[in-house]
C-alpha cells in the first residue's frame, strides 16, 4: 500500500463565501484581492537591533501582565551580544514564566528567531521587580 503525499489545501475570502467575487462581477477562478491593514507603520532599520528588540518584548510582555505600567526592560550590551533584562511586578511574574516556564521559553523562542534576522544576539533574563542578584531588597 503506497502512501499519498499530504497536500495542503489554501483558502481565500471567496472559498468560503462564494458571496464574494459574484457581487463583484468576477468569476469563480478569480481570488479576492483585498489589502490588509498595518498595525505599526514604522520601518525597522539595521542601525537599531537592541532598540527594537526591547520593544518588541515590552510591548508583548505589556500585553501579558495586570500591570503593564510596571514592566521595565533594560539593555545590557556585550560585545557581540546583548541582554534584555527585563523586570515585571511581583503578582504578574507567573504570566510571565508561564506554567512550565512555557511562556518565557516563547519569549525566548521569538527573541531568537528575530536576531536571526537583525544578525545580533539576545538573552532575556526575567527578573521580579523589587529583587537584584536573586536578593530581596531590604
Amino acid at each position: 500500500m503506497t502512501s499519498r503525499p499530504h497536500r495542503r489545501k489554501s483558502f481565500f475570502l471567496m472559498d468560503l463565501n462564494p458571496k464574494i467575487g459574484a457581487a463583484e462581477g468576477t468569476g469563480p477562478k478569480q481570488r479576492d484581492s483585498r489589502k490588509v491593514s498595518v498595525m505599526n507603520e514604522t520601518t525597522p532599520t539595521a542601525a537599531e537591533p537592541a532598540e527594537l528588540m526591547k520593544q518588541l518584548i515590552l510591548d508583548i510582555v505589556q500585553a501579558l501582565v495586570d500591570q503593564p505600567d510596571e514592566v521595565q526592560v533594560e539593555l545590557i550590551d556585550d560585545n557581540d551580544s546583548t541582554v534584555i533584562r527585563l523586570r515585571v511586578a511581583h503578582q504578574d511574574i507567573g504570566k510571565v514564566i508561564g506554567k512550565q516556564g512555557r511562556t518565557a521559553r516563547s519569549l525566548r523562542t521569538i527573541l531568537g528567531a528575530a536576531s536571526m534576522k537583525l544578525r545580533h544576539r539576545f538573552a532575556l533574563d526575567i527578573l521580579e521587580d523589587g529583587m537584584d542578584r536573586g536578593h530581596p531588597e531590604a
